[in-house]
């Protein structure tokens, strides 16, 4: 009995999340620069061509993570502080995984959530918002050897 079309869009799904996830780990510890697409490969376990299969590119992997970090940040900016608050707060104690996104996002794009978060709050609190969120994840990575 062959595989199911189903099956088969399951183990590419799965396989492109075990790349990104790689990925984004590898970048926040040694940068996009630091990173080759064969370290990428071999720590998810795959052939390199497999992944050029899904990625043209290391480029085109970082380009795929920020736009899903920005797809998934986006929400925070319409959350009340007391929102925003508890979702970061389950997103510290979730691990690591948040600190990688957060540290591969590009400087523009903090300013962004800065001007977003004046819709709601005074701009020095804004700053001091994403300053805090920034440095907070720089530590986290800093203290369990997760960061540059």
């Amino acid at each position: 009995m062959g595989r199911t079309k189903e099956y088969g869009e399951k183990v590419r799904a799965e396989t492109r999340e075990k790349i990104m996830a790689t990925a984004v780990a590898l970048f926040a510890e040694k940068g996009v620069a630091g990173t080759s697409a064969r370290e990428i490969a071999e720590h998810a376990g795959i052939a390199v061509g497999l992944m050029y299969h899904y990625f043209k590119s290391k480029d085109e992997v970082y380009e795929a993570l920020v736009q899903e970090a920005v797809k998934e940040l986006d929400g925070i900016k319409n959350m009340t502080a007391s929102e925003l608050h508890d979702e970061l707060e389950k997103e510290f104690a979730g691990g690591l995984e948040f600190a990688h996104w957060i540290s591969i996002l590009p400087n523009d794009y903090f300013a962004q959530i800065v001007d977003a978060f004046t819709q709601t709050m005074p701009r020095k609190q804004a700053e001091e918002l994403v300053a805090n969120i920034i440095g907070r994840c720089k530590l986290q990575l800093i203290l369990h050897g997760g960061g540059k």
